[in-house]
């Protein structure tokens, strides 16, 4: 019978560990170690057939890392070394979240804004993430190149950009010193704004290799930067949106001039809202540009019929007075509001201060007919939740059809009837309901995920045994673009996998883009679409029309093209 003995234990702060001796082999496996409880809870058992302290030797495996450290994550990042936790304040949560730390685990972060008013949002795009995530993991093991032929496993780790409810520097700087710099992470997806993404790729995508996604950072600025091939979107920049918002405002104009009641005959007047967070302005210049109203004039042509309110964004400056602007507004007297806000700038109901749409409903003189909002999807939410809360039946059903909008668009309607299927059997609950909020376009998370492990799978079958960086993940981007045609989700995981496992190209298809990705802009080109706010059983959900964006309508100067009836305010 084998006889253990513990030396060299620690009674107090001396840092002193357990070595372990015996006249006789102690162990075969690391359980005859574990087993014996105790301290023996987190040895292991050496080489030389004796059970060591973990921490007494360096680290040699995440698992025995994380056994060392009471089941918290850990992981082994260098043999040797010390056991590195996976989490920390800013990145709290592993994706699954029951996700164990497997030896030989392949990390990839997912950043956002998971408090404050981009709370629920983040939690749909958290979903999206670990929906395809699941069903990978479900499907197959992991990726190619552990050792002896095993597959190794994809988990993947939240982290949190806000402070009390709003963006902070500090906590992103944080986030990413952990990522990179603690867990040496290749891959990162993040739901952060625009003005974020420019300064993690100065800071962190260019200094370190990391490959970035940053698929709701949709400021044209991303599609320009320097970022030596690394960031990719299955995204479009915003500029696409701008562009048919100005044409929409086009369409109002001829219901407002042909409507049977009171029909304008003179000018209108247009006033065009804008926070002057860096995605807003740029879409609002795009608008400048292309709007044309008042037998075609341009805004300078439209003088005085034209105005542009700008103001400091809430999530800048939650103390942000708003009131003058709606002031300006109701003054101005406009027929058509062209908003590029958030929703708790525009139509925030219940924080402080409270959003500009309300309080122009509130002040609007009644005697005047009431102006109808051209929005686009950052206002979706709140603008719904305000007229579903509004609580007396006529107003709200007047309202309904005074707010139209435009928003990038899924190009596969059966694809994506299906995904909304699955996506509410697996989250069930009023506030993750990504289509009821509107937020259609936050499915582009979910093309992300699959688009983001299938270029980690290429990387690893390339380039078997090494590690996979962030450059190898994004020159494998270019073989998910030719080849059989397959789906992003559970029914074609096995098929794309096999494929890539033996060196072969897919032309893989998203649910919300086609993946069509350029090489030049890191962009996936989307479909733009009019949405409206329609009745659906006893609530309203916002609804893709028939009207589509179309680049090359009007001798390729893009116009709206499809079936206007298709939404109510132009019915």
């Amino acid at each position: 019978m084998a006889f253990f003995a513990l030396v060299a234990v620690s009674t107090g702060a001396s840092g002193c560990t357990i070595a372990l001796k015996s006249d006789k082999f102690q162990c075969t496996t690391d359980l005859d170690c574990t087993s014996r409880g105790g301290a023996f809870r987190q040895t292991f058992c050496s080489k030389d057939s004796v059970c060591v302290d973990v921490t007494s030797t360096g680290c040699t495996s995440n698992e025995k890392c994380t056994a060392a450290k009471d089941g918290t994550p850990h992981i082994c990042k260098q043999l040797g070394g010390p056991c590195v936790p996976v989490l920390s304040e800013e990145c709290s949560t592993l994706i699954p979240k029951n996700a164990k730390m497997k030896d030989n685990a392949i990390l990839f972060a997912f950043t956002g804004l998971k408090t404050g008013s981009e709370a629920e949002a983040h939690r749909i795009s958290y979903n999206m993430v670990e929906m395809g995530l699941t069903e990978v993991n479900a499907s197959i093991a992991g990726l190619p190149g552990g050792p002896n032929g095993t597959s190794r496993p994809i988990i993947g780790l939240e982290c949190d950009e806000t402070r009390n409810g709003t963006p902070d520097d500090e906590r992103v700087k944080r986030s990413y010193d952990h990522i990179v710099k603690d867990l040496g992470i290749q891959a990162v997806i993040t739901n952060s704004y625009s003005s974020t993404t420019v300064k993690v790729v100065d800071q962190y995508v260019k200094p370190y290799g990391i490959f970035l996604m940053p698929n709701l950072s949709l400021s044209p600025v991303i599609s320009t930067l320097d970022d030596n091939g690394l960031v990719w979107r299955t995204s479009s920049p915003a500029s696409a949106q701008g562009a048919a918002q100005a044409a929409l405002v086009q369409l109002v104009e001829n219901k407002l001039r042909t409507q049977a009641t009171n029909p304008i005959t003179g000018d209108i007047r247009v006033a065009l809202v804008t926070s002057t967070a860096v995605v807003f302005s740029s879409i609002a210049d795009v608008i400048q540009d292309k709007l044309r109203f008042n037998n075609g004039k341009s805004p300078s042509q439209n003088g005085s019929n034209f105005k542009r309110l700008s103001h400091t964004a809430y999530n800048d400056d939650p103390n942000v007075d708003l009131a003058p602007v709606a002031s300006e507004l109701v003054a101005f007297r406009p027929h058509i509001i062209i908003a590029t806000d958030k929703g708790n700038d525009f139509w925030e109901t219940n924080g402080k201060p409270k959003g500009i749409g309300p309080v122009v409903e509130s002040r609007w003189d009644p005697a005047q007919s009431r102006p109808i909002y051209v929005i686009a999807s950052p206002t979706f939410e709140k603008s719904g939740d305000y007229v579903r809360n509004t609580a007396d039946a006529a107003k709200r059903e007047d309202l309904r059809k005074r707010i139209v909008g435009v928003d990038q668009s899924f190009w596969n309607q059966n694809a994506f009837d299906n995904f909304t299927i699955n996506y509410r059997g697996n989250y069930k609950t009023p506030e993750e309901d990504f289509v009821a909020k509107g937020l259609n376009n936050y499915v582009v998370e979910y093309d992300s995920i699959y688009a983001t492990i299938y270029a980690m799978y290429a990387a690893a079958q390339k380039n078997p045994g090494q590690p996979i960086t962030g450059k190898a993940i994004a020159e494998a981007i270019p073989r998910l673009m030719s080849g059989d045609q397959r789906l992003v989700g559970p029914t074609d995981i096995t098929q794309v996998t096999q494929q890539l496992a033996i060196g072969n190209s897919v032309d893989l298809q998203g649910i919300f883009s086609k993946l069509d990705f350029d090489l030049t802009t890191g962009d996936s080109p989307t479909e733009t679409s009019v949405v409206c706010l329609e009745p659906f059983g006893s609530t309203l959900e916002w609804k893709f029309s028939a009207l589509k964006w179309d680049r090359n309508a009007n001798g390729g100067n893009g116009g709206l093209v499809g079936d206007q009836t298709s939404c109510s305010i132009f019915k």
